[in-house]
């Protein structure tokens, strides 16, 4: 596997980081596995949980802290964030390191001479997982809340409830609810009845539909119902709406009786 980190005007890959560890004249990075430290980061990515990513990689640091110097930490450290930026790139192909570049590296990529730039490096490091799983829930959260507002808009006509929709895709009622709200600031039922009354607007344009045949084909359980809850949406009750739409449009001849 091979992939890039650029520094600077240079590019480099995990075989020079290798090769950095091998040549180096302290000893003691001689010691490291990267090829082991790859293997456990990408059995923990696919766990999901950042807390244990970011616990394994505290651990690392704080076994070799104390016996490595500040360029072979550093050393270390952007090792570590290449395997991970590695990882993530062969799980998703469409990761942009970019995003994340100033967070990640900050202005003390090239100082590797302090032991404090070190620790902000290894700060920005777990700060960057944070983010990452931070922004691939939401991703994850807008897609389903896109499904099922996109479910809801094909189907608000056949009585569906929050119970039915969590049915199609498998999740509980209470997290579609969460995914909904979060996502579109409205509950799920709000959305549906929405709908309703904006498709019964559009049916009293047309004074052939009784409005009790529109209260029945949109599912209200009564005509009363409905034009309680067309009110309440409107400030009007559909028979007024429907003068209301009509004499604007020109129909003075209308008897408002006919409606």
């Amino acid at each position: 596997m091979i992939s890039l980190l650029i520094i600077g005007n240079s590019q480099w890959d995990l075989q020079k980081f290798e090769n950095l560890t091998k040549n180096s004249t302290n000893s003691n990075i001689k010691l490291i596995d990267l090829n082991e430290i790859q293997h456990n980061i990408n059995i923990l990515l696919e766990s999901n949980n950042p807390s244990d990513i970011k616990e394994y990689i505290n651990n690392i640091f704080k076994s070799y802290m104390s016996i490595l110097d500040s360029i072979n930490v550093r050393i270390l450290c952007l090792s570590i964030i290449l395997i991970i930026i590695s990882s993530l790139k062969e799980k998703n192909k469409n990761f942009n390191i970019s995003l994340y570049n100033d967070e990640l590296f900050g202005k003390s990529l090239f100082d590797l001479e302090t032991s404090e730039n070190n620790c902000n490096l290894i700060d920005n490091l777990l700060s960057f997982i944070d983010q990452y799983f931070l922004n691939k829930t939401d991703n994850k959260c807008s897609m389903i809340g896109n499904q099922i507002k996109k479910f809801i808009e094909e189907n608000y006509l056949n009585n569906i409830t929050v119970n039915i929709i969590a049915d199609k895709f498998n999740y509980s009622p209470n997290y579609i609810s969460y995914i909904f709200k979060n996502i579109f600031q409205k509950n799920i039922s709000d959305y549906i009845m929405e709908l309703k009354i904006l498709k019964s607007k559009e049916m009293l344009m047309d004074i052939n539909n009784k409005i009790y045949d529109i209260s029945q084909r949109l599912g209200f359980s009564s005509t009363s119902y409905f034009c309680n809850v067309f009110k309440k949406y409107t400030s009007l009750t559909p028979k007024e709406y429907r003068l209301k739409q009509v004499l604007n449009s020109g129909g003075d001849s209308f008897n408002p009786s006919e409606f």
